[in-house]
């Protein structure tokens, strides 16, 4: 269980990396190599059970 405000955990989250593979903003990205998309994921299966 996450013991933060969804306020304090955006401002971590906002930040972050997403795709490491890519060298402009503009290139496209992968989910499956991004971070915050694998806690995004995980959050959704914690929130869905």
């Amino acid at each position: 269980m996450i013991d933060e405000t969804s306020e304090s955990l955006k401002k971590k989250v906002m930040p972050m990396m997403t795709d490491p593979a890519r060298m402009r903003r503009t290139d496209p990205g992968n989910p499956e190599k991004c971070p915050v998309w694998i806690i995004i994921k995980h959050l959704r299966i914690i929130k869905m059970n």
